[in-house]
């Protein structure tokens, strides 16, 4: 939270940083309140008092709450004039991006899941390996085909929202110009679901999205790095790509190099 200390208080002195966070956090608030109310006193109401940075690679649910407490105003604090203790009022009233969020829309599917469907997403979308559907079919004494079939079924409940957000667009264009890898900051930057966590299980989005599609496209994701289908392929491509360029003493082209420069540390992750 960074609230700056050059607005004036009641008795026009300043407190150090070392003072700040020895208060108890109910003082804090009281403080943040008075400059609140001070600023929509002095025609400045709509101030943002809330200046947070998070880092893109934040899960939705950080980003989203960031967003909100900086669209705040030193106005949305004071509602229609009255008491400070409007606080907690306005920032539950403050707008929330939550309708546009990928992982709480597909929380709100799963939550009209049973328990048999929901422990069959759990074990077959969720994890980097996947229960059996034998595994699973033996656990609720039905056949791996019926589970096959549930399996399905779950993908059809989920399709509506992976369509409403797009992921197999985002997903079948994450790479461009040939190249079947990239850094998990620009992968992230492109295709931010891919970096998120379902809330409450606290499971990897890429597994959940790679197992809706059944695979049909292969990621690795590690060390940095995202890459199609693996890491250690998109070393051989590299490797191949850079021999194909050099002449015959393999010497290459600097123009040559030009689209690869962001990855030429691939070789020293691997």
């Amino acid at each position: 939270m960074l609230i700056d200390n050059d607005w004036p208080v009641d008795d026009d002195t300043f407190r150090s940083d070392e003072e700040v966070t020895d208060l108890p956090s109910f003082v804090l608030l009281s403080d943040f309140l008075k400059v609140a109310t001070w600023l929509c006193e002095h025609e400045q109401s709509e101030s943002h008092p809330f200046a947070l940075s998070v880092s893109e690679n934040a899960p939705s649910d950080i980003r989203g709450i960031t967003q909100q407490l900086n669209s705040l105003t030193a106005r949305d604090f004071l509602i229609g004039g009255e008491s400070q203790e409007d606080v907690v009022l306005a920032i539950k009233e403050a707008p929330t991006d939550k309708a546009d969020c990928f992982s709480d829309n597909l929380s709100q599917v799963l939550s009209g899941f049973d328990e048999r469907d929901f422990d069959i997403f759990v074990r077959r979308f969720t994890k980097t390996i996947p229960d059996s559907l034998s595994s699973i079919g033996d656990d609720y004494g039905i056949s791996r085909e019926r589970i096959r079939q549930l399996e399905a079924e779950i993908r059809k409940r989920l399709a509506p929202v992976f369509k409403r957000f797009k992921i197999w667009s985002k997903l079948t264009n994450l790479f461009d110009q040939g190249i079947p890898f990239l850094t998990c900051e620009q992968a992230t930057l492109r295709f931010p679901e891919l970096n998120d966590v379902l809330p409450g299980l606290n499971a990897p989005l890429a597994n959940i999205i790679l197992s809706q599609y059944n695979h049909q496209i292969q990621l690795e994701i590690k060390d940095g790095w995202v890459a199609a289908p693996t890491i250690k392929d998109a070393q051989t491509f590299f490797d191949n790509s850079l021999e194909r360029f050099a002449n015959k003493y393999g010497v290459l082209p600097e123009d040559s190099l030009a689209k690869y420069v962001f990855v030429i540390k691939i070789r020293k992750a691997l």
